[in-house]
């Protein structure tokens, strides 16, 4: 129990927040009874439930086709994916643990000293 009048801190309220996430595909396909070509994009952005966590993701894609002869088709496809993930360490060194630990009755938004070193 604290005394009446000291300012207590959600520290672990502090730390969280409402995750999201969206997606969006874009594709294209053309062609003829000789040859076809499709593209494709796609993008996820995700925030995570601790501030300091996300992943995203793009992805690009082609393919496509032609028809030479009877006996001669040509295919091919590539694709390329770039990915981005910010993960926050988890057990005994990861934040929710020290936020659990944290006292309320101090800011652990304020672990910073002036000259940016960490207090504890």
């Amino acid at each position: 129990m604290y005394p009446d009048g000291i300012a207590q801190y959600d520290n672990i309220g502090a730390l969280l927040q409402t995750g999201n996430s969206q997606k969006h595909n874009l594709s294209v396909e053309a062609g003829s009874d000789k040859a076809t070509i499709r593209a494709g994009f796609s993008y996820l952005d995700q925030a995570g439930v601790v501030k300091t966590t996300d992943f995203n993701r793009t992805s690009l894609s082609l393919s496509g086709q032609a028809k030479i002869t009877e006996w001669l088709k040509f295919e091919g496809s590539m694709q390329y994916t770039k990915t981005g993930n910010a993960k926050v360490l988890r057990g005994t060194d990861g934040p929710l643990y020290r936020a659990m630990l944290w006292p309320m009755v101090d800011n652990m938004a304020n672990y910073l000293t002036d000259d940016g070193t960490h207090i504890f």
